[in-house]
């Protein structure tokens, strides 16, 4: 992905701007994963897959969700969900530090855990009475840890964000710094550092080895005392052609 940052006369975002923007992006593919979780975890139940977005319409629709099958509940559980965890994200974007990922985890790893908790307490009984029986925390704990995965994505995203969107003014520098940095764990390829040159004393040693000594060693006869290969092939010792031959595994069953 080219993060070379963009020239734009005319200005362009906030680094402000462009960190909630950049919360919304991860909050979006992270509300994306949660409800493919979700779903996921309603197929495990023998459930609808579309049971617990039902019930997340219950909001909008009340209790008569429970007898409707795929409609308007499910796009409305649906819509509620994508838009509460994308909110939740763009929340994150305001806090984290673009230059700081290890302490965006941490902060990420702190706002879902305390939603978590918060969800199990108001939020899904707000949507319904028995909304908390489709959504318990073995179902909602693997989802909200993939949201926490989506999260600490917010840094590669901001400054792809800022090199297309930001200012140049902040952005550019900004851009450079985190690519010399490494962040991208590209090596240095991106940074631009030349791989450096083999070492002058492997050189040298490899100059140091004259023809006459080449001469010499290709013409030294072999020793007279070794046996032949096929001889020490035939006592049954492995000889110098090779190594032994592993035992086949057995396919049978025990």
């Amino acid at each position: 992905m080219d993060l070379e940052p963009a020239n734009q006369a005319d200005g362009g975002l906030s680094e402000r701007a462009c960190r909630l923007l950049a919360g919304v992006d991860v909050g979006l593919a992270g509300s994306l994963a949660a409800i493919g979780w979700l779903l996921f975890h309603s197929a495990l139940q023998r459930e609808f897959w579309w049971a617990k977005l039902n019930v997340a319409g219950a909001f909008f629709y009340g209790p008569g969700v429970y007898s409707m099958g795929v409609g308007r509940a499910t796009l409305a559980g649906f819509a509620l969900l994508l838009v509460t965890y994308t909110a939740l994200g763009a929340l994150f974007g305001a806090a984290a530090q673009p230059r700081k990922p290890g302490r965006n985890l941490l902060l990420a790893l702190i706002l879902t855990v305390a939603w978590h908790f918060f969800a199990q307490v108001r939020f899904w009984p707000w949507m319904d009475t028995f909304a908390p029986s489709y959504f318990p925390r073995l179902a909602t704990m693997p989802a909200h840890l993939l949201y926490v995965l989506c999260l600490s994505r917010f840094s590669g995203r901001f400054w792809s964000l800022a090199s297309s969107f930001g200012d140049p003014s902040w952005a550019a520098a900004g851009v450079t710094e985190y690519l010399h940095e490494g962040d991208l764990g590209e090596g240095a390829g991106l940074t631009g550092e030349e791989t450096p040159a083999a070492a002058p004393e492997v050189a040298a040693a490899e100059d140091e080895t004259s023809p006459e000594t080449t001469v010499l060693q290709r013409s030294e006869p072999p020793s007279e005392g070794l046996p032949p290969a096929s001889d020490a092939a035939s006592d049954g010792t492995p000889g110098a052609g090779g190594a032994s031959q592993p035992p086949k595994v057995d396919g049978g069953i025990c």
